[in-house]
């Protein structure tokens, strides 16, 4: 696993040699010159490491609540909520993320981010290093005004320098014809707590860095824009602006679990 994309270019030969490896060993019964089953790439840190397993052993999970006021801590909130607008018409465009694009290197989000159809919450300065190795996965508290919405959430490595540089993210649309049957249950309230789980990441952060977590409803055109109604995004012929709530509720807090790792 590398610091790299589906095509960035001149950066594919170590996958190149490693699957050439791999093939030799199980199909041709060539001796191993793997060090280890996993060759992966700790971003932020800038190092390779071979592992027995991934995630690696010692990967434990840590939650950080969503706070209001756009804070991000270990403790869980006291409550009230944080809203924002998605307007299919003008949708939240995608920055960056994994893609077919030969340019999907990390990018900065600062700018992304004073949209008003996105929030951001953001954890205190780093007293040391923290390394994120596996899959994080957010549980959301939310609830929308129209049938069917879209959550995506997004990881930031934010810099000292107010730099806000892309990690790792996922979306999940709820109520739309293909999601009834994992759709979760709204409570009394409306509200639906809904599980994104975010792509792999082997990631640093360095003492000092912040981590960002950035909500939105939409990345288009990477994602299709949901028109809101539930009816298929293909064919829908009327979109629905949508008003969002996050809860910040002690009981049923949103958070995030971030597979962290000791060396």
């Amino acid at each position: 696993m590398g610091p790299w994309a589906h095509q960035s270019r001149g950066m594919g030969a170590p996958t190149i040699t490693g699957t050439v490896e791999f093939l030799k060993e199980q199909f041709a019964d060539a001796p191993t010159t793997r060090v280890a089953p996993v060759r992966a790439f700790r971003t932020g840190a800038d190092e390779w490491h071979d592992l027995d397993t991934w995630p690696p052993h010692g990967v434990t999970t840590e939650s950080l609540f969503l706070q209001p006021a756009g804070r991000l801590g270990p403790d869980k909130p006291a409550g009230g909520s944080t809203t924002y607008v998605y307007d299919p018409s003008d949708p939240t465009p995608s920055l960056g993320g994994p893609s077919l694009d030969p340019k999907s290197d990390p990018v900065d989000n600062t700018e992304h981010e004073r949209r008003a159809d996105v929030v951001v919450f953001r954890s205190d300065a780093l007293a040391e290093p923290l390394t994120f190795a596996g899959e994080p996965v957010a549980r959301i508290r939310f609830r929308s005004s129209q049938p069917s919405a879209d959550l995506f959430v997004r990881i930031c490595d934010v810099h000292p320098d107010g730099r806000a540089m892309t990690v790792c993210d996922g979306i999940r649309r709820i109520g739309s014809a293909g999601t009834k049957a994992t759709d979760p249950e709204p409570d009394s309230d409306g509200f639906r707590t809904i599980e994104v789980r975010l792509w792999p990441t082997f990631h640093e952060f360095a003492a000092g860095h912040r981590i960002g977590i950035q909500i939105s409803s939409g990345a288009h055109p990477r994602y299709a824009r949901n028109p809101g109604s539930g009816e298929p995004a293909a064919t829908a012929t009327i979109l629905h602006r949508a008003e969002q709530e996050i809860s910040h509720e002690s009981a049923t807090p949103s958070c995030i679990e971030l597979p962290t790792w000791s060396l």
